[in-house]
């Protein structure tokens, strides 16, 4: 009896893992998939590293701004508009928030760099031993 809880956890599992076919690849290993099927899967991964990367540029830009704001504050401040500076002093900490949300964002959408770096490498080296290995 108490093997079934086990199996029932274990195919769960495996189901979550199977709607990211990403994750699954690198689970199971790219000998497991057909040639076709890693050639949609590099297509998917493309997609995801591509707006992996545009997020992360985003997030960055908008962290750098941080800086930014408090220097306009200050001079605004000792220029006599302190009124005025009170607004570039208030995006200051909006903007090291709104990178930390997105951190977390990013982390809840993407495993990460590292992850997607080596499913695209898995990708092409399965890929290119096949084209070889078709070759000879």
């Amino acid at each position: 009896m108490a093997v079934q809880p086990k199996l029932d956890q274990m195919l769960l599992n495996m189901e979550e893992k199977a709607e990211d076919e990403l994750s699954f690849l690198l689970s199971t290993g790219v000998e497991y998939f057909s040639t076709a099927q890693l050639m949609r899967l590099k297509g998917q991964w493309e997609i995801k590293n591509y707006y992996f990367h545009k997020l992360y540029k985003t997030w960055v830009k908008i962290g750098a701004t941080a800086p930014v704001w408090l220097c306009i504050w200050l001079a605004l401040d000792l220029s006599g508009l302190p009124i005025i500076g009170l607004f570039f002093l208030l995006l200051f900490p909006s903007a090291l928030i709104a990178f930390f949300i997105g951190m977390v964002i990013m982390r809840r959408l993407f495993p990460g760099k590292g992850h997607l770096d080596m499913i695209g490498r898995l990708i092409n080296e399965e890929l290119s031993r096949r084209n070889l290995d078709i070759e000879q």
